[in-house]
């Protein structure tokens, strides 16, 4: 009995410890989604170049405000680059999140001129068009909870996440840097709450932020109408909800 409590007690600050890491360093590199577009290029040229040192750039200067967007080179080697972190992660976090995306988005799509690649801390997107300030309607990705919700829960928690949508529009719309985070009560005599966050990318208007968040929020509640947590994602806004608090800390 004495050796049972000894090794749980040297077991569990280890433990605690990989509970705790940074998703990336638990579960690898994988990301969530990516999507590789052409034309090509080739590894040697000049537009690999400017990409290499454009993702040098934004991953040097990206995790202390949470976004950036670069440009570099000339004529047809010129590259425009986007790297965005949800607005819970910052510093080391962040970068340890866009430089996995870096190395994945070139191994994975390692000879087109445009791509982009999502994880659940950070966003990375370059093309060979500028894109800055345009709504991207091309990009998307969502995933749904596997878990349902209960059959004598679901009007509750229907009417719950649509109030929990729109105050993350009006959350949004409200915030300088474009993100929102809120909380909602499924039912009045109960302590179970959803949670929720939206974030646009800051080289988009409010108007087309909003717009963004509108579109994706009406898909992702068709998409996950009967889950408990789901996530929408595109190269200009992210939509995400759950029944259990999910943002880092």
């Amino acid at each position: 009995m004495r050796f049972s409590i000894l090794a749980i007690s040297f077991l569990y600050p280890l433990l605690f410890a990989l509970i705790n890491l940074p998703q990336s360093s638990v579960h690898g590199v994988d990301p969530l989604s990516y999507v590789c577009s052409s034309p090509d290029y080739s590894p040697n040229d000049a537009f690999a170049s400017n990409m290499n040192q454009l993702f040098t750039s934004l991953f040097s200067t990206v995790p202390n405000s949470g976004y950036g967007g670069e440009s570099l080179g000339q004529n047809s080697d010129r590259v425009h680059g986007l790297a965005l972190c949800t607005s819970d992660v910052r510093d080391q976090r962040c970068k340890t999140c866009l430089e996995d995306a870096g190395r994945e988005i070139r191994k994975r799509c390692p000879s087109n001129k445009r791509a982009i690649i999502w994880y659940d801390d950070c966003m990375l997107k370059y093309s060979n068009k500028k894109f800055f300030g345009s709504f991207d309607r091309h990009n998307k990705f969502y995933q749904c909870n596997p878990k349902k919700v209960c059959l004598h829960h679901r009007y509750d928690f229907t009417i719950a996440r649509l109030v929990l949508l729109d105050l993350l529009m009006t959350g949004t719309r409200n915030n300088g840097n474009l993100y929102a985070s809120h909380s909602v009560e499924i039912r009045s005599d109960s302590n179970d709450r959803i949670y929720g966050f939206s974030q646009c990318t800051r080289d988009i208007s409010i108007d087309k932020c909003l717009t963004c968040l509108g579109r994706i929020s009406s898909r992702l509640r068709h998409a996950c109408f009967r889950r408990t947590g789901g996530k929408y994602l595109s190269g200009s806004c992210m939509v995400r909800y759950e029944s259990y608090p999910f943002a880092y800390s």
